[in-house]
């Protein structure tokens, strides 16, 4: 019985996603994620032995994480250019040999300043993973299918950071803290010869045109109100209604990211009908002089590029065209954006309400995940005096509920656009910021472990839960050129706010921590560690609240994006 099911819930999955070459690469590239996460917490995961025998405390513990963010930060930068316009699975590849290297180094250190240098170089190289996978993730994945597909590529980022807890965890309880890196150091060129061998770099751009075509996984949308459920877009010989729309005709193109006028609502009045092609207007450019539409279907041409075609649109993309949401028109592209500045492309990501908010929101998570990932060792076994092998082991069934959290929101987050809901993405990252706060703050209170357990593991499906959805939103907001330098701009923000925080809970749970030993092996800094996790928690209050308060624009922005590839793909049409 066991051995037909296994194969039909891959069959359901692989189909889920878009087809077995999907499935194969969101194999590759969780991987990759999990390769990075599992490098970065060895440290944590080791503390308790660091602490004796290298003299240092909490904060110090802190900086080896913040040190190796910070680097992250400004590595993801030179990433984002290269994913953009290189082969992103030989880079990936390269990273994964360079992250092996920095801790074998860190295995060797014999001094608190060689370790501390070893975490920073691992730091930089782990900065190319974010944009990297992100920019691969968006041309191999239909739309439809993105956010099923990123909840299990972060999931396994989550597991890689549950598996690195646990085997530098475990070992460091039998053998010294140094075997614990080069444990792990052995993965990195397993990893390269698969992603090598079995992912290949995929054309820019197919899944932008595969979406509107309504490639596999992507299913159309039944948007209330509506009496189809999706919305035509016809080609050169064909007519849209409720088009999303750009720039007037004649204006010039629109290349400055300027934010939107003073007055202007998220929602705008439906655009007026597109006219069929005639002689110079061949794609159904509208001649109206008031905020018109254009509207261009878009088709796959030599090396993935969009061209002209007649298509139909699915997913958000299908819901804004349907409800007559018009772009942004300062924001809306009339080129490609491929050799751009990086200081244009900067500006203009950074112009994108939705994608600003998404980043801010993202990063408050993974600040808070750093700071509770760095000292969680420390806390279970100062708060309920547990052994360092049973620590590990309570950390893991932590991460299940990441992972878990991951699982369910992505998928859950795609069904909702289906059935009428297209801001879904952004309202559930809201819904599970609330979530989390309501789950760890009695967590962080109680003093029984059998009570505290089951709370943080819903506290960590809900902190999981946020992701999938926001990290879909993003590539809906942008266009498809800009993806691996957008994610650039997030992950530099998102890691020079976590960067902080090790430093700011070590720092918290010193100055909280009412004179208690930081540096003892067991019990020191628990106290000062529950209150600063309390502390804290009031920021996703905040993020919660902004995610839920953002869907218009979001929907907004996603017309941008669409109209923008829209004439970019005309321009570029022979």
């Amino acid at each position: 019985m066991t051995t037909f099911a296994r194969p039909r819930m891959l069959v359901a999955v692989a189909d889920s996603v878009g087809g077995s070459r999907q499935l194969s690469a969101i194999a590759l590239l969780a991987g990759s994620l999990a390769l990075a996460a599992a490098d970065q917490t060895i440290a944590g995961a080791v503390a308790p032995d660091l602490k004796v025998d290298l003299h240092v405390d909490n904060t110090a513990i802190g900086l080896l994480v913040t040190a190796a963010y910070l680097l992250a930060a400004a590595g993801t930068i030179p990433f984002g250019i290269l994913a953009d316009r290189a082969k992103r699975v030989h880079l990936l590849a390269i990273c994964a040999l360079a992250w092996s290297a920095s801790i074998t180094v860190a295995g060797f250190a014999d001094s608190y300043g060689m370790l501390l240098v070893a975490q920073m170089t691992l730091g930089a190289g782990v900065g190319g993973a974010a944009p990297l996978v992100a920019s691969l993730a968006g041309d191999v994945f239909p739309p439809g299918a993105r956010g099923r597909a990123l909840g299990l590529i972060l999931a396994g980022e989550f597991a890689g950071a549950a598996s690195g807890l646990l085997i530098a965890g475990e070992i460091a309880a039998i053998a010294p803290w140094r075997v614990s890196f080069w444990a792990l150091a052995g993965v990195g060129p397993v990893l390269t010869t698969l992603l090598l061998r079995y992912l290949p770099e995929p054309a820019r751009g197919t899944q932008a045109a595969h979406g509107a075509r309504g490639a596999p996984g992507a299913v159309p949308v039944a948007v209330p109100e509506l009496d189809s459920g999706t919305v035509a877009v016809p080609g050169a010989d064909g007519v849209a209604v409720g088009a999303a729309a750009m720039s007037g005709a004649g204006a010039e193109p629109n290349t400055d990211p300027v934010p939107s006028a003073a007055g202007e609502s998220p929602t705008d009045p439906p655009a007026p009908l597109l006219t069929p092609s005639v002689a110079g207007n061949p794609v159904g450019r509208s001649r109206s002089d008031s905020g018109a539409a254009r509207n261009y279907a878009i088709a796959p041409q030599a090396g993935g590029t969009p061209t002209g075609g007649p298509t139909q649109r699915t997913g958000v993309a299908a819901a804004v065209q349907a409800l007559g949401i018009e772009p942004r028109p300062r924001l809306v592209l009339d080129r490609d954006p491929a050799d751009r500045p990086l200081a244009w492309a900067i500006r203009y990501v950074l112009a994108v309400p939705t994608n600003v908010v998404i980043i801010v929101s993202s990063a408050l998570c993974y600040f808070y995940v750093a700071g509770v990932q760095t000292f969680a060792i420390v806390y279970l076994r100062g708060r309920f005096d547990l052994s360092q092998e049973l620590a590990t082991a309570l950390l893991v069934v932590i991460g299940l509920g990441v992972i878990s959290g991951m699982l369910v929101t992505g998928h859950l987050s795609d069904r909702m656009i289906t059935r009428g809901h297209p801001a879904a993405r952004v309202a559930v990252g809201g819904i599970c910021f609330l979530a989390a706060v309501v789950a760890f703050a009695p967590a962080f209170s109680v003093a029984a472990l059998a009570l505290a357990m089951p709370l943080m593991f819903l506290g960590a499906a809900g902190l999981g839960g946020l992701n999938p959805p926001l990290d879909a939103a993003r590539l809906d907001v942008v266009h498809f050129r800009l993806w691996g330098r957008a994610e650039s701009v997030r992950a530099m923000c998102q890691n020079l706010i976590r960067a902080s925080a090790p430093l700011i809970f070590g720092f918290l749970s010193t100055v909280l921590g009412s004179g208690e030993d930081s540096t003892a092996v067991q019990g020191g800094g628990a106290v000062g560690l529950d209150r600063a996790f309390l502390i804290l928690l009031g920021l996703f209050v905040i993020g919660g609240v902004v995610l839920l308060t953002t869907r218009r624009a979001y929907l907004r922005d996603v017309a941008t994006a669409v109209a923008s590839e829209a004439a970019t793909a005309r321009g570029s049409s022979p």
